[in-house]
């Protein structure tokens, strides 16, 4: 009784992992996104400085929105006032509600470009009322 068990056990745990490996990096990034714990909360002037450490985890930046881009299809971005990209993905209408001049808290995860730039993808807008501890 217990070896059938066993089997169907070991047949689901590889199933499942075959279903995480084919749906890649981007489910534990969301996974992260939704559900870890900011690893830093950071001011958008300070996050050359401070970030490169946090690179693959999850923070919380303060900025001021400079511009909102929607010119590559697919990959709405809002863009802070020191350059910071921030990579909204499936979330267009959420990047829509975003104004240039507004004070905003994105959650994201850390990335780093081929030049060594560091921008959040996956980001979504935190509430301004939240906690945010710099």
């Amino acid at each position: 009784m217990f070896k059938g068990m066993s089997k169907i056990l070991i047949f689901s745990v590889f199933v499942l992992g075959v279903i995480l490996m084919a749906s890649g990096c981007g489910f534990i990034k969301g996974w992260k996104l939704d559900y870890g714990r900011a690893k830093a909360h950071i001011e958008e002037s300070d996050l050359a400085e401070r970030g490169k450490e946090f690179v693959g985890k999850k923070v919380l930046v303060r900025g001021v929105v400079n511009r909102v881009d929607f010119s590559e299809e697919g990959i709405p971005k809002v863009i802070l006032s020191h350059g910071t990209e921030c990579h909204f993905g499936k979330m267009k209408k959420m990047a829509e509600a975003i104004r240039v001049g507004e004070s905003v808290i994105i959650s994201g995860i850390l990335d780093e470009s081929k030049d060594g730039e560091l921008f959040l993808n996956p980001a979504i807008q935190r509430d301004p009322k939240a906690s945010f501890k710099p």
